[in-house]
């Protein structure tokens, strides 16, 4: 009778167990886009023809970075690809559903896309931004009578 009862209560613990993972797995992707984006905590610095931005990406691969540049608008998109184990573990805790940050920084002069650079190095993404030509002030010459 004992017997009887505690595999009864294993096979409502393996059912709960398999319902549990299929709710998980059918509201996975419904979190992820229900996430806040996150800010980007970065560093700007201005001279009069560039510009030059830094910010921390511990742990980013170049293929995860894409910037853009269009006027006097940069784009930072950071999509790092989540691990998932194996289809046996049971998730106690998810927190790190969103791993990608999405940042767009306005500047006073318009942009040059063909003079972006931008490098990975010991976990910081530098980007160097110049100005674009046709944005650059002219010099005036001043005649006198």
């Amino acid at each position: 009778m004992l017997r009887n009862r505690v595999a009864h209560l294993y096979q409502e613990l393996d059912q709960w167990n398999q319902w549990q993972r299929e709710i998980q797995d059918t509201f996975r992707d419904l979190a992820n886009r229900a996430v806040a984006p996150v800010q980007l905590n970065l560093n700007v610095w201005q001279r009069e023809d560039r510009v030059l931005v830094s910010l921390a990406a511990p742990g980013v691969k170049a293929d995860e970075v894409h910037l853009s540049a269009k006027g006097k608008f940069l784009e930072i998109n950071i999509k790092k690809a989540e691990a998932i184990p194996e289809e046996d573990y049971i998730v106690h805790k998810n927190e790190l559903v969103n791993m990608g940050v999405n940042q767009q920084l306005q500047f006073p002069f318009e942009l040059d896309p063909a003079q972006t650079k931008a490098r990975l190095t010991d976990g910081m993404l530098i980007i160097e931004v110049k100005r674009h030509p046709a944005d650059e002030p002219k010099k005036i010459e001043v005649l006198t009578n």
